[in-house]
């Protein structure tokens, strides 16, 4: 079955792929980081009170893992933002888009190029009540709103097609 699509991307979609973006497991591991950043830093300072030991190679000690942790909440806090944001300034949300989708590949075509991306490309997806994300091998990702699509039946059978041959599915609140 084919599902054709077609629509200019607009400020809301903008925001709707940033809101996907933090939403996920890279925030949840950024904060146990940060827990664990914390845990160390105030494990280092018990243990220099306790044994009154305030050399900088026993705080150093301490203060090392600490700041390792730290570096890596900071990474994955921003990963999310980071490649939302990238999609969300991409040359191919500035003008009319349009495609098909079969059940062997989805076609995209703007006024610059035409791309062909066969199912298994992608690895997984993010869907709400209005839009999907379609994430990419090579680390890209596809965002199709609802109102791209002619009828509210292309849309459902999508999101079958979707559901059924995409991996790692995450349903998302209908707010975003």
């Amino acid at each position: 079955m084919e599902m054709r699509f077609e629509g200019r991307y607009t400020e809301r979609d903008r925001r709707q792929i940033l809101g996907l973006g933090f939403a996920g497991g890279a925030r949840l591991f950024a904060i146990v980081f940060g827990l664990a950043a914390l845990g160390f830093a105030l494990w280092t300072v018990a243990r220099a009170a306790s044994a009154s030991d305030w050399e900088l190679a026993t705080l150093f000690q301490g203060f090392l893992p600490a700041l390792v942790f730290l570096l890596l909440a900071g990474v994955f806090w921003r990963l999310p933002h980071n490649q939302a944001r990238e999609v969300a300034e991409s040359p191919l949300l500035e003008g009319w888009v349009s495609g098909v989708a079969t059940d062997e590949e989805l076609v995209l075509k703007t006024a610059r190029s035409e791309a062909r991306l066969a199912w298994d490309a992608f690895t997984q997806y993010k869907q709400s009540d209005e839009m999907v994300l379609l994430y990419r091998l090579d680390g890209g990702l596809l965002a199709l709103p609802r109102r791209f699509f002619a009828t509210d039946d292309d849309w459902q059978h999508l999101m079958l097609f979707v559901q059924a041959t995409v991996p790692a599915s995450q349903r998302l609140p209908s707010h975003l």
